[in-house]
């Protein structure tokens, strides 16, 4: 498995034994769907662009790559950021019938929405909801965040 790194932490990500790296850049998106769906891991991404618009942009079509849809807009395929117990149900349900991998994208947008607070106790809970299942669960953060709350994430993660 080709190592993917955080772009402060420079910590691996793979599943060579070695201590996992959950946080990735938004850069390294397509590949990490790319090398999980190479070793048939289905993977439920959660996304703040419709569906249609995150497989043209990742240029993957496979059906392994179920995407869930973060947003205000009153839509049939989207969670209303601000309903993290909805988004919770879909990928606990997800989960524990695909046995899929999770990768939370917008974070910083679930932030804006819901605060800080509430953010940090659902990654928290959905990263105990994959280690129960023998799943992973990958959060994406770009260069918006300080570090104060990188940190605070890394923490409710387990990685501190």
């Amino acid at each position: 498995m080709i190592p993917l790194f955080h772009k402060k932490s420079q910590t691996p990500i793979g599943d060579d034994g070695k201590r996992e790296e959950s946080i990735i850049h938004p850069s390294q998106i397509r590949r990490l769907i790319l090398t999980q769906l190479s070793s048939n891991r289905p993977i439920l991404f959660v996304a703040r662009n419709p569906p249609s618009l995150v497989t043209e942009k990742l240029k993957v079509n496979d059906k392994r790559l179920k995407v869930v849809w973060i947003s205000t807009v009153d839509h049939p395929s989207a969670i209303n950021p601000r309903d993290l117990y909805k988004l919770e149900f879909v990928i606990s349900k997800d989960i524990s019938t695909r046995k899929s991998i999770v990768i939370v994208d917008g974070v910083e947008y679930l932030i804006l929405e819901s605060g800080l607070a509430p953010t940090i106790k659902f990654l928290a809970k959905i990263n105990d909801i994959t280690l129960v299942n023998n799943s992973k669960l990958y959060v994406v953060l770009g260069d918006s965040l300080g570090e104060k709350e990188v940190a605070l994430i890394k923490r409710a993660l387990g990685m501190l």
